[in-house]
């Protein structure tokens, strides 16, 4: 669990304008919350990269069909058509997964401020 802590704390300190006091602060007594957003924030990064991977290759694909068309003169046979398909279904799926992303960590850096502005409020 500790490991996870320290991961959790390395990764939004480098993700975030948080330093590493304000998230131990924040999330002292939380850790769960911490490491279950780093969790999260990890998971949706490597899905976005999974998804521009899959991008890439639809790209080249509709490259190759859209060269391939050119040459024969003849688009409707050979131009490209389920690549653009794949090319918007991954760039959809990119974009949806690095919005999710900063929203993890944003969700941290609000979490960090509400903490921030609660120990400089007067106790009455």
């Amino acid at each position: 669990m500790t490991q996870s802590y320290d991961s959790a704390i390395a990764y939004f300190n480098q993700k975030s304008a948080c330093s590493i006091d304000d998230l131990h602060y924040t999330y002292d007594s939380e850790k769960n919350v911490l490491i279950q957003h780093y969790k999260n924030a990890e998971s949706e990064e490597e899905s976005a990269q999974s998804s521009a991977a899959y991008l890439g290759i639809a790209t080249l694909f509709a490259a190759s069909s859209s060269y391939e068309a050119i040459q024969k003169d003849d688009w409707a046979a050979h131009g490209p058509d389920w690549s653009l398909v794949f090319m918007a279904y991954y760039a959809a799926s990119a974009f949806a997964h690095l919005s999710r992303h900063k929203n993890s960590v944003k969700t941290v850096k609000n979490n960090v401020e509400t903490d921030r502005q609660g120990q400089n409020a007067p106790i009455l």
